[in-house]
């Protein structure tokens, strides 16, 4: 048998109650075949990995990315990652916040927190111009544990204050309780008139993998 691979077997005493096993298990098999991609996706990135250092240096975390992402922004909270593609770019942006930013309701907070760092480090092209949450497609959220630490992932499309620029964004808020903060990581893309969804799963794939030191 071919390696990596994943194979699943439904079986039963007649077709109706196969069907009745598969349609009743559909997810977990959705999210075992969504898990080895993107094991596959950081394996294969971990045998060319870029060396910049940043993301340790600035949050003591370990983020895995091809050599072909580049800095564009290094401040003293936020590190900001992209790699360029045909007609537009792919980008991973990281920064922390005080534990105390989620107070209230939760998803409101995650959508003001996240437009209010747009506003300060994330230009569009146009002056004056700014990355915010688009509020026409409402945001997709997701509570969870991971590697046992509290996350929020959001799942939603970005637009830009001012100017005509849009696509889709993933926003992983992580508790990390050693250092008393929120560890967020995003991945959002940019390439008009192009499919999203191998630029997405390679984003989601390389913050889903993120490590703490």
């Amino acid at each position: 048998m071919a390696k990596p691979q994943v194979v699943a077997r439904v079986m039963g005493e007649d077709d109706e109650v196969q069907a009745f096993y598969l349609e009743e298990n559909i997810a977990l098999f959705k999210a075992t075949l969504t898990a080895a991609e993107q094991k596959e996706k950081i394996r294969r990135i971990k045998k060319s990995p870029a060396k910049a250092s940043e993301l340790r240096e600035r949050f003591q975390v370990n983020l895995t990315y091809p050599t072909a992402y580049n800095t564009v922004k290094d401040t003293t909270n936020f590190v900001w990652i992209q790699k360029d593609i045909p007609k537009g770019h792919m980008n991973l942006i990281a920064y922390t916040l005080p534990v105390s930013a989620l107070q209230g309701n939760v998803k409101k907070r995650i959508l003001a927190l996240r437009d209010s760092i747009g506003k300060v480090y994330v230009p569009g092209r146009l002056k004056g111009s700014y990355m915010i949450t688009e509020k026409a497609y409402r945001p997709y959220f997701y509570k969870t544990q991971r590697k046992g630490r509290l996350t929020y992932i959001t799942k939603g499309t970005w637009e830009v204050a001012n100017d005509f620029m849009a696509g889709p964004f993933v926003n992983y808020m992580i508790r990390d309780t050693l250092k008393n903060r929120w560890m967020v990581v995003e991945g959002f893309s940019f390439a008009p008139s192009s499919r999203k969804r191998d630029q997405m799963f390679e984003l989601n794939a390389i913050i889903d993998a993120v490590e703490f030191k």
